[in-house]
């Protein structure tokens, strides 16, 4: 993958999955990395092998409520914490957004344990499915999708549900313990874009609150990109972990837990290289110019 610091730059992964890689774009550095660098470009990691009814009777006051939004220790459901700390190699490149402050697309992916994910996703526990969660991309004069997906081992993937016809939201049912990765397929766009990407509100390259005005993660057209946890440095990742939301990365000291238990995506298209321009306007017969 790779990284940018003080100029756009990007990041672009390396992990190959059934022959698919991927890219990442970010502007501020890793908290592992040195400052000032550049983009980071991802090499293959190492050994990578509830709908419920309630009662306003049991609904928690509003000074209840205010009490779990503070105090992580509270809260029931799952949460993201950092987990082993596994090799996943980086490489710096310079990226430019065509739109640095308009995505082209989002995606809201919201997870929680069976019975909290029923809860908010409003239907029955047969809904949910193995699938790939399709993200609307727009393009120039066009659409195209991103294919995003949890996985655990195996590539095993964390059953969905349908619901983002409805209101723009994807709802993931998370298993108590296990890891995952966040898988991004670059399906049929035809730039590469940058992914910007959160877990419970942090950054996954920077660890600090999220915004769109950090950089991220670069997919080229076709490629497949695998997001394996918190960046620590430029070799390394804390594996993403199901856990208690007093356990999550984001209930650590100096961090707000507010945002525990969804994972955004924006997606920026980046413009071409100069050298990607002159190569897709070479002319095979440029002594016929002066005839057209």
């Amino acid at each position: 993958m790779k990284i940018s610091a003080a100029v756009p730059l990007a990041l672009l992964a390396g992990f190959l999955s059934a022959c698919t890689s991927s890219q990442v774009a970010m502007e501020a550095p890793a908290p592992g990395p040195s400052a000032g660098m550049g983009a980071i470009v991802v090499g293959p990691s190492a050994g990578s092998p509830q709908s419920v009814a309630l009662r306003n009777a049991v609904l928690p006051s509003e000074p209840a409520r205010a009490r779990q939004e503070a105090d992580p220790r509270l809260r029931p459901g799952l949460g993201t914490a950092a987990g082993e700390i596994t090799q996943s190699t980086v490489n710096v490149v310079a990226s430019e957004r065509i739109s640095p402050q308009q995505p082209n697309g989002t995606a809201s992916i919201h997870y929680d344990n069976r019975d909290g994910i029923i809860a908010q996703a409003g239907v029955p526990a047969n809904y949910f499915d193995n699938r790939t969660m399709p993200i609307v991309i727009n393009e120039t004069g066009q659409t195209c999708t991103m294919n995003v997906s949890l996985r655990g081992g195996w590539g095993r993937i964390y059953p969905a549900s349908p619901r983002y016809a409805r209101d723009g939201r994807y709802y993931v049912m998370g298993d108590p313990g296990s890891t995952y990765t966040i898988n991004v397929e670059n399906a049929n766009c035809r730039y590469t874009y940058e992914a910007v990407t959160t877990v419970d509100g942090m950054d996954v390259l920077t660890g600090q609150p999220g915004s769109m005005r950090n950089r991220g993660y670069l997919i080229e057209p076709g490629k497949t990109l695998r997001i394996e946890g918190f960046r620590l440095g430029n070799d390394r990742v804390a594996t993403f972990k199901f856990d208690s939301v007093a356990n999550s990365y984001a209930a650590r000291p100096g961090s707000s837990a507010r945002n525990v238990g969804v994972i955004g995506i924006a997606f920026f298209a980046q413009r071409p290289t100069a050298e990607t321009v002159r190569r897709t306007t070479a002319d095979p017969f440029p002594a016929d110019q002066r005839r057209r």
